[in-house]
C-alpha cells in the first residue's frame, strides 16, 4: 500500500493509504483505506473507513469481507471460541480445528459471543471481537508452530460481513482485539458486548443487510432503504446476530411498500438450523399506497421461533413483480411480548 498520511499523537495511531489490489500485481484500489487505533490497557481498539472512488459504478452482487483479516505467529495455534446455544452463561468454550491442506484451508463458524482468540499452549494469545458481528473463518494453515513471524505457517480467524459495496460507498465498522490469557479475553469482550437484541435503523446505509436479485438507490442512504425489484423474486437478507427467541418474542418492521398487493414473508434462522425455509417463517399483508407503516410480528406465536436465532430474511413477494419497489426504515427486534 502507499502511505499517503499517518500521525501519532500519543494516544493515537492514524494511517491513510491507497491499498493495492489482491489479484494483481501493483495495481492500486480505486479506494482509500484509513485506520485509528488507539491502546487501552490489553485491548486494542480499531475504527477503519474505506472510501470507494470505483469507476466502474457496476452494483454487484453482495461478497464476504473479512473485517478484517488477522494473522498470528503460529505458536498461537488454537482457535478458541464460544459457538454454542447458551451466550454469556460461561458454558465451556470450543477448539475451532480445519484441515489446511483443503482447497479451502479455513473453517466457517458462528461465534455466538462475537470473538474468536487464537491462543498457545498455555492458553496465552490474541482475542478478536466484534460486537455486530458472529460468523467468523479461521484455523492453522502448515505444521510449524512457530514464534518466527516470518515463519511460513501461520494461524488466521476473520469476522466475517456479506455487503454491497457501491463504487462511491464510505464503508466504516470497529473492531477490538484482547492481548492476554484465554479466561480474560473472554471475559473483557463479554463486557463489551452488547446483549440486547439487535435494531436495525436504514438512517445513512444498510446496517450490513444484503440483497439478492433486487437494486437499491445506492450510497448513500437517506432515511430509508428503498428496493427496487428485478426480473426474478427478491430477498433481503440480514447480517449474522445472535439472540434467544426467549428473550425478542416480537419484531417491528416500518415498512413502505408501492406495487400490487402483497403478502410478504419473513423468515428467520437458528444456530441448529442454518437455513432459511418456510417453515420458520411468518407473513404480513402488506398496504401497497406507497406510505410508511409499522407492522408489528409476534415471532412467538410460531413454534419454530426458539433457541438461538441467526438472522432474518424478507420477501416481498413471493413471485418475481420487475419495477416495483419496497421501503425500509428499521427493523427491530423486541423483547416486548406486546405493544
Amino acid at each position: 500500500s502507499k502511505v499517503i498520511d499517518h500521525r501519532n499523537n500519543g494516544k493515537e495511531l492514524y494511517v491513510k493509504c491507497i491499498p493495492m489490489q489482491w489479484p494483481h500485481n501493483n495495481v492500486p484500489g480505486d479506494c482509500v483505506f484509513e485506520t485509528w487505533t488507539t491502546l487501552e490497557g490489553p485491548v486494542i481498539h480499531m475504527r477503519y473507513r474505506c472510501t470507494n472512488q470505483r469507476a466502474d459504478k457496476t452494483q454487484y452482487r453482495p461478497c464476504p469481507q473479512e473485517l478484517p483479516a488477522v494473522y498470528t505467529i503460529s505458536k498461537l495455534w488454537r482457535l478458541m471460541s464460544y459457538t454454542g446455544d447458551k451466550p454469556f452463561a460461561n458454558d465451556a468454550l470450543t477448539h475451532v480445528k480445519n484441515d489446511w491442506r483443503k482447497p479451502w484451508p479455513w473453517t466457517r463458524f458462528v461465534a455466538t459471543e462475537g470473538w474468536a482468540a487464537l491462543v498457545n499452549d498455555q492458553d496465552w494469545g490474541l482475542g478478536v471481537f466484534k460486537e455486530d458481528g458472529g460468523e467468523f473463518h479461521g484455523g492453522i494453515h502448515g505444521d510449524g508452530r512457530s514464534e518466527d513471524p516470518k515463519h511460513g505457517s501461520t494461524a488466521y480467524v476473520a469476522p466475517i460481513h456479506m455487503e454491497n459495496l457501491d463504487h462511491n460507498i464510505v464503508y466504516e465498522h470497529r473492531t477490538e482485539f484482547v492481548v492476554g490469557k484465554l479466561a480474560d479475553i473472554r471475559q473483557r469482550c463479554n463486557a463489551m458486548a452488547a446483549k440486547a437484541p439487535p435494531a436495525w435503523r436504514f438512517v445513512k446505509d444498510r446496517q450490513h443487510w444484503t440483497m439478492r436479485d433486487a437494486a437499491d438507490q445506492g450510497f448513500p442512504l437517506r432515511g430509508e432503504w428503498r428496493v427496487k425489484f428485478g426480473s426474478k423474486k427478491p430477498r433481503l437478507e440480514s447480517p449474522l446476530r445472535c439472540w434467544r427467541a426467549d428473550r425478542a418474542p416480537t419484531i417491528d418492521l416500518e415498512i413502505a411498500y408501492q406495487g400490487q398487493p402483497t403478502t410478504a414473508r419473513l423468515f428467520w434462522k437458528r444456530l441448529d438450523d442454518d437455513r432459511y425455509d418456510t417453515k420458520k417463517s411468518l407473513t404480513l399483508d402488506l398496504n401497497p399506497d406507497g406510505q410508511f407503516r409499522n407492522y408489528h410480528l409476534d415471532l412467538a406465536s410460531s413454534p419454530e421461533y426458539h433457541g438461538l436465532i441467526t438472522g432474518l430474511a424478507l420477501e416481498p413477494v413471493s413471485t418475481p413483480r420487475p419495477g416495483e419497489e419496497i421501503a425500509l426504515r428499521s427493523v427491530v427486534v423486541s423483547s416486548q411480548a406486546s405493544k
